[in-house]
């Protein structure tokens, strides 16, 4: 999918996506800006960007560590549906 010239609102953030760095570097952006504002929110818990952050760079470690994943790797998700 090609995204052009799409803005994204998300709370008081807004995101030029024909300007945008790749996602992982503007989360990064935000979360050092705003590290205690909400950054994800679900039913059951809250994270703010900083716990996010860390708990990205956790993964990422793990992934690395455990299952050999290398810079420009692809990693498979899979999240429930909403």
């Amino acid at each position: 999918m090609v995204l052009e010239s799409v803005g994204v609102m998300a709370g008081d953030i807004h995101i030029d996506l024909d300007n945008a760095q790749c996602l992982h570097a503007m989360f990064r952006v935000q979360a050092d800006k705003t590290p205690n504002a909400l950054a994800l929110v679900d039913k059951d818990y809250k994270l703010t960007y900083k716990e996010l952050d860390e708990a990205t760079d956790r993964l990422a470690v793990t992934l690395v560590k455990n299952f050999g994943v290398q810079k420009d790797d692809s990693v498979g998700m899979l999240i429930d549906r909403c």
